[in-house]
Protein backbone atom coordinates (compact mmCIF):
# COMPACT_ATOMS: atom_id res chain seq x y z
CA UNK A 1 0.00 0.00 0.00
CA UNK A 2 1.17 3.51 -0.82
CA UNK A 3 0.40 6.79 0.93
CA UNK A 4 -0.05 10.48 0.25
CA UNK A 5 0.61 12.78 3.22
CA UNK A 6 -1.09 16.06 2.42
CA UNK A 7 0.03 19.18 4.28
CA UNK A 8 -2.80 21.71 4.45
CA UNK A 9 -2.03 25.26 5.58
CA UNK A 10 -4.79 27.16 7.35
CA UNK A 11 -3.31 30.33 5.83
CA UNK A 12 -2.97 29.42 2.12
CA UNK A 13 -0.66 32.37 1.50
CA UNK A 14 1.84 30.76 3.89
CA UNK A 15 2.04 27.57 1.81
CA UNK A 16 4.89 27.04 -0.66
CA UNK A 17 3.81 27.77 -4.23
CA UNK A 18 5.61 24.86 -5.88
CA UNK A 19 6.65 21.33 -4.96
CA UNK A 20 10.29 22.38 -5.50
CA UNK A 21 9.94 25.01 -2.80
CA UNK A 22 8.20 22.58 -0.43
CA UNK A 23 10.95 20.00 -0.84
CA UNK A 24 13.82 22.45 -0.38
CA UNK A 25 12.23 24.06 2.69
CA UNK A 26 11.37 20.63 4.19
CA UNK A 27 15.01 19.59 3.93
CA UNK A 28 16.06 22.77 5.70
CA UNK A 29 13.37 22.56 8.40
CA UNK A 30 14.19 18.90 9.05
CA UNK A 31 17.94 19.33 9.45
CA UNK A 32 17.73 18.26 13.11
CA UNK A 33 15.91 15.01 12.29
CA UNK A 34 17.78 11.69 11.84
CA UNK A 35 19.97 12.17 8.72
CA UNK A 36 19.24 8.74 7.24
CA UNK A 37 15.50 9.42 7.40
CA UNK A 38 15.84 12.88 5.84
CA UNK A 39 17.97 11.37 3.07
CA UNK A 40 15.16 8.90 2.33
CA UNK A 41 12.63 11.73 2.34
CA UNK A 42 14.74 13.66 -0.20
CA UNK A 43 15.62 10.62 -2.37
CA UNK A 44 19.29 10.86 -1.43
CA UNK A 45 21.86 8.30 -0.36
CA UNK A 46 25.35 8.63 1.13
CA UNK A 47 26.79 9.57 -2.28
CA UNK A 48 24.17 12.21 -3.16
CA UNK A 49 20.98 12.04 -5.26
CA UNK A 50 19.81 8.41 -5.40
CA UNK A 51 19.31 6.66 -8.72
CA UNK A 52 16.20 4.92 -9.99
CA UNK A 53 12.53 5.54 -9.41
CA UNK A 54 12.07 7.92 -6.44
CA UNK A 55 10.06 6.25 -3.70
CA UNK A 56 9.26 9.65 -2.15
CA UNK A 57 7.92 12.53 -4.24
CA UNK A 58 6.87 16.06 -3.30
CA UNK A 59 3.71 17.18 -5.13
CA UNK A 60 1.89 20.51 -5.27
CA UNK A 61 -1.64 20.51 -3.89
CA UNK A 62 -4.10 23.43 -3.51
CA UNK A 63 -3.53 25.08 -0.15
CA UNK A 64 -0.27 23.24 0.47
CA UNK A 65 1.68 20.26 -0.78
CA UNK A 66 1.83 16.50 -0.43
CA UNK A 67 4.53 13.92 0.12
CA UNK A 68 3.80 10.74 -1.82
CA UNK A 69 5.57 7.61 -0.57
CA UNK A 70 5.49 4.16 -2.16
CA UNK A 71 5.53 0.72 -0.57
CA UNK A 72 7.38 0.14 2.67
CA UNK A 73 8.89 3.62 2.41
CA UNK A 74 5.51 5.08 3.40
CA UNK A 75 5.63 3.40 6.82
CA UNK A 76 9.31 4.32 7.26
CA UNK A 77 8.79 8.06 6.77
CA UNK A 78 5.38 8.25 8.49
CA UNK A 79 6.94 8.98 11.93
CA UNK A 80 8.66 12.00 10.33
CA UNK A 81 5.51 13.54 8.94
CA UNK A 82 4.08 14.94 12.18
CA UNK A 83 7.48 16.30 13.20
CA UNK A 84 7.81 17.96 9.82
CA UNK A 85 4.31 19.45 10.04
CA UNK A 86 5.17 20.96 13.44
CA UNK A 87 8.27 22.57 11.97
CA UNK A 88 6.28 23.96 9.06
CA UNK A 89 3.72 25.40 11.50
CA UNK A 90 6.45 27.15 13.48
CA UNK A 91 8.14 28.36 10.31
CA UNK A 92 4.95 29.87 8.82
CA UNK A 93 3.32 30.78 12.15
CA UNK A 94 0.21 29.08 10.81
CA UNK A 95 -1.51 25.81 11.75
CA UNK A 96 -0.62 22.93 9.42
CA UNK A 97 -2.81 19.84 9.28
CA UNK A 98 -1.81 16.54 7.68
CA UNK A 99 -4.32 14.29 5.95
CA UNK A 100 -3.25 10.77 5.01
CA UNK A 101 -4.66 8.98 1.97
CA UNK A 102 -3.73 5.36 1.24
CA UNK A 103 -3.91 4.23 -2.35
CA UNK A 104 -3.25 1.25 -4.58
CA UNK A 105 -1.32 1.26 -7.80
CA UNK A 106 -2.25 -0.79 -10.82
CA UNK A 107 -2.47 -0.78 -14.59
CA UNK A 108 -4.84 -2.73 -16.77
CA UNK A 109 -5.39 -3.02 -20.49
CA UNK A 110 -8.14 -0.87 -21.97
CA UNK A 111 -10.23 -1.62 -25.07
CA UNK A 112 -9.87 1.97 -26.18
CA UNK A 113 -7.18 4.60 -25.56
CA UNK A 114 -7.45 6.56 -22.33
CA UNK A 115 -6.42 10.22 -22.35
CA UNK A 116 -3.92 11.52 -19.78
CA UNK A 117 -2.25 14.83 -18.96
CA UNK A 118 1.15 15.72 -17.53
CA UNK A 119 1.27 19.30 -16.33
CA UNK A 120 5.06 19.61 -16.49
CA UNK A 121 7.42 16.96 -17.86
CA UNK A 122 11.20 17.25 -17.59
CA UNK A 123 12.53 15.67 -20.77
CA UNK A 124 16.29 16.08 -20.53
CA UNK A 125 19.12 15.90 -17.99
CA UNK A 126 22.11 15.31 -20.30
CA UNK A 127 23.00 17.22 -23.50
CA UNK A 128 22.98 14.02 -25.60
CA UNK A 129 19.30 13.51 -24.80
CA UNK A 130 18.35 16.64 -26.75
CA UNK A 131 20.39 15.33 -29.67
CA UNK A 132 18.54 12.02 -29.43
CA UNK A 133 15.21 13.84 -29.41
CA UNK A 134 16.09 15.69 -32.61
CA UNK A 135 17.14 12.40 -34.25
CA UNK A 136 14.04 10.46 -33.16
CA UNK A 137 11.54 13.27 -33.57
CA UNK A 138 9.93 14.98 -30.59
CA UNK A 139 6.74 12.93 -30.41
CA UNK A 140 8.55 9.59 -30.65
CA UNK A 141 11.04 10.73 -28.00
CA UNK A 142 8.22 11.79 -25.66
CA UNK A 143 6.39 8.49 -26.18
CA UNK A 144 9.62 6.61 -25.41
CA UNK A 145 10.11 8.65 -22.24
CA UNK A 146 6.56 7.84 -21.09
CA UNK A 147 6.92 4.13 -21.87
CA UNK A 148 10.29 3.83 -20.11
CA UNK A 149 9.03 5.73 -17.07
CA UNK A 150 5.96 3.51 -16.68
CA UNK A 151 8.07 0.39 -17.06
CA UNK A 152 10.59 1.59 -14.48
CA UNK A 153 7.93 2.43 -11.90
CA UNK A 154 6.10 -0.86 -12.44
CA UNK A 155 9.33 -2.86 -12.19
CA UNK A 156 10.50 -1.02 -9.05
CA UNK A 157 7.19 -1.48 -7.24
CA UNK A 158 6.34 -4.96 -8.53
CA UNK A 159 3.20 -3.82 -10.34
CA UNK A 160 2.12 -5.93 -13.36
CA UNK A 161 2.13 -3.76 -16.48
CA UNK A 162 0.39 -4.96 -19.66
CA UNK A 163 2.66 -5.02 -22.69
CA UNK A 164 2.55 -2.01 -25.00
CA UNK A 165 4.83 -0.35 -27.53
CA UNK A 166 5.91 3.21 -28.24
CA UNK A 167 3.54 3.14 -31.23
CA UNK A 168 0.61 2.58 -28.85
CA UNK A 169 1.18 6.00 -27.25
CA UNK A 170 -0.40 8.88 -29.15
CA UNK A 171 0.93 12.32 -28.27
CA UNK A 172 -2.01 14.70 -28.61
CA UNK A 173 -0.54 18.08 -27.70
CA UNK A 174 2.11 19.82 -25.62
CA UNK A 175 3.88 23.15 -25.25
CA UNK A 176 7.57 23.88 -24.92
CA UNK A 177 8.19 25.25 -21.45
CA UNK A 178 10.89 27.21 -19.68
CA UNK A 179 13.89 25.19 -18.47
CA UNK A 180 13.73 23.72 -14.96
CA UNK A 181 16.68 24.86 -12.79
CA UNK A 182 18.93 22.15 -11.43
CA UNK A 183 18.87 24.10 -8.17
CA UNK A 184 15.59 25.96 -7.47
CA UNK A 185 17.63 28.89 -6.11
CA UNK A 186 19.84 29.17 -9.21
CA UNK A 187 19.41 29.30 -12.98
CA UNK A 188 22.96 28.46 -14.11
CA UNK A 189 22.08 24.85 -14.95
CA UNK A 190 18.68 23.79 -16.21
CA UNK A 191 16.81 20.89 -17.80
CA UNK A 192 14.50 21.10 -20.81
CA UNK A 193 10.80 20.55 -20.19
CA UNK A 194 7.37 20.61 -21.82
CA UNK A 195 4.04 21.55 -20.23
CA UNK A 196 0.40 20.64 -20.78
CA UNK A 197 1.34 17.34 -22.42
CA UNK A 198 -1.69 15.23 -23.32
CA UNK A 199 -1.39 11.69 -24.61
CA UNK A 200 -3.56 8.64 -25.18
CA UNK A 201 -2.63 5.10 -24.18
CA UNK A 202 -4.63 1.82 -24.19
CA UNK A 203 -4.09 1.39 -20.43
CA UNK A 204 -6.09 2.35 -17.36
CA UNK A 205 -3.66 3.69 -14.76
CA UNK A 206 -4.77 3.94 -11.11
CA UNK A 207 -2.77 5.62 -8.36
CA UNK A 208 0.07 8.07 -8.83
CA UNK A 209 2.22 7.30 -11.84
CA UNK A 210 5.06 9.62 -12.82
CA UNK A 211 7.52 9.68 -15.72
CA UNK A 212 10.44 11.74 -16.97
CA UNK A 213 13.15 13.33 -14.86
CA UNK A 214 13.07 15.12 -11.46
CA UNK A 215 10.07 13.12 -10.27
CA UNK A 216 11.19 13.52 -6.65
CA UNK A 217 10.64 17.25 -7.14
CA UNK A 218 7.07 16.73 -8.34
CA UNK A 219 7.48 16.71 -12.11
CA UNK A 220 5.99 14.14 -14.48
CA UNK A 221 2.82 13.19 -12.58
CA UNK A 222 0.19 11.55 -14.82
CA UNK A 223 -3.48 12.52 -14.41
CA UNK A 224 -6.46 11.07 -16.30
CA UNK A 225 -8.58 13.42 -18.37
CA UNK A 226 -12.40 13.18 -18.17
CA UNK A 227 -14.54 11.55 -20.84
CA UNK A 228 -17.62 13.08 -22.42
CA UNK A 229 -21.01 11.51 -21.73
CA UNK A 230 -20.87 9.39 -24.86
CA UNK A 231 -17.65 7.82 -23.70
CA UNK A 232 -15.56 9.53 -26.37
CA UNK A 233 -12.35 11.24 -25.41
CA UNK A 234 -12.36 15.04 -25.34
CA UNK A 235 -10.49 16.62 -28.24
Amino acid sequence: MHAEFRFHFDRPQAAPRFADEAREASARLGNDLPPEQVQLLMHYDAQGPAKGFPLVQFVHRPGGFAIVAYGKTASVIEPLIEALAQRWARHTQSPVRVHVRRFSLYAEESLRPTRYRIDRLVIQKKPWQLKLMREMGEETYLARLIRNGLRQQASTLGVPLPAFNIEDIRIVRYLESSPVPLDPKKTSAAFASVSGLEFALPLILEGRWAVGYLRARGYGGIYPLPLVASGEIHE
